[in-house]
């Protein structure tokens, strides 16, 4: 399968949004322990349906394979891949792919037990938090606010060699090779794209950003605010990103043609 262009986006924050965010007209598109928890602005849904007849179009994203189903795509745009789980999972037409995950745990396989030891030292040393192993891939720790996740991850950083990323209040720990980057490598090789266009707004979307095209960022999000990733494309204050998003990969698109 080739595909000349590729999308690869990130989900929270990016393409879809909480509801505490939500707006008029706003569709929802996930529901958790019975209550409207997703969103995504009813013109990106429509500018979506335009994109994805010209561009191949992946959602990567640290959501785990459980967290990612529970998102209630219209039924024209059910993307057909999703990477999962920070990279360790590629899901086609909802299914985990044995091949991909197999190569992925013998990457992850190596780093288990300070996964594990990590959870224990967390559990023993930090009130108020839970933590939990995701996909038997990375460990996420959701602490009381973010100046305490904020703290902890400075504390885990100096004792492990793991990857540690905070966003708001959750640290996230993560094996060197499990990326967003590295997914993004393989999805790059595996479909032969020949343009990347990429959007995200954590730190955990950095390396993925610096391997695309046209890259994408919320005005809103963390490393647009303190300089961290200069995006060739953002929005302003009072502009939706998703919505301006997709009408510049439109138009970037339409130009290429």
């Amino acid at each position: 399968m080739k595909n000349k262009y590729l999308f690869a986006t990130d989900l929270d924050n990016t393409l879809i949004h909480s509801y505490k965010h939500k707006k008029d007209n706003d569709v929802c598109i996930e529901i958790y322990n019975g209550k409207e928890q997703g969103f995504c602005s009813k013109k990106t849904l429509k500018l979506l349906e335009e994109l994805k007849e010209k561009i191949l179009i992946v959602p990567v994203t640290a959501r785990s394979i459980e967290q990612y189903k529970r998102i209630e795509w219209p039924e024209h745009l059910i993307p057909q891949f999703a990477v999962t789980s920070n990279g360790a999972n590629l899901l086609i037409n909802g299914i985990a792919e044995e091949r991909w995950n197999n190569e992925m745990q013998e990457v992850i396989k190596p780093h288990i037990s300070e996964l594990e030891n990590l959870q224990k030292y967390i559990e023993e040393n930090f009130e108020q938090c839970t933590s939990r192993l995701t996909d038997e891939a990375f460990l996420v720790s959701a602490f009381e606010n973010p100046v305490s996740a904020a703290e902890a991850a400075k504390k885990i950083s100096d004792i492990t060699y793991l990857r540690v990323d905070v966003s708001m209040r959750k640290v996230y720990m993560f094996p060197p090779e499990l990326s967003k980057g590295y997914a993004l490598e393989r999805l790059k090789e595996r479909f032969g794209c020949k343009r990347i266009f990429c959007a995200g707004d954590s730190y955990n979307d950095l390396d993925m950003l610096k391997k695309a095209d046209y890259t994408f960022v919320p005005a809103d999000s963390e490393i647009y605010r303190l300089n961290e990733y200069k995006a060739d494309f953002s929005n302003l204050s009072d502009e939706s990103f998703s919505e301006v998003m997709v009408e510049k990969m439109l138009n970037i698109l339409k130009n290429s043609d």
